[in-house]
């Protein structure tokens, strides 16, 4: 996730729906270091509610949330956790 001269690599994780979202489609779609289909989303993904509507998220900002929808076009996008276009 980071990298700094005298630490070397920072102890924080992508470990929830977050930006993570891009690494997976990068990754999936790689042609020189693809990563496995089954790799799939961490076991900690989280639902949540309001105001009567259930999604997934993080305990993060909006924009960890929906910064690969900047860059990804998920209409139409389902798997088992959820309808991406519509959970955001």
């Amino acid at each position: 996730m980071g990298w700094k001269q005298r630490v070397v690599f920072l102890n924080a994780r992508w470990d929830s729906y977050s930006e993570l979202m891009m690494i997976y489609l990068l990754g999936l779609g790689s042609t020189t270091h693809p990563c496995r289909k089954s790799a799939g989303m961490p076991g900690n993904v989280r639902g949540f509610e309001f105001d009567g509507l259930r999604f997934i998220g993080s305990n993060a900002p909006l924009f960890v949330h929906q910064f690969s929808h900047a860059w990804f076009d998920f209409r139409g996008k389902a798997d088992a956790y959820a309808n991406y276009f519509e959970n955001s």
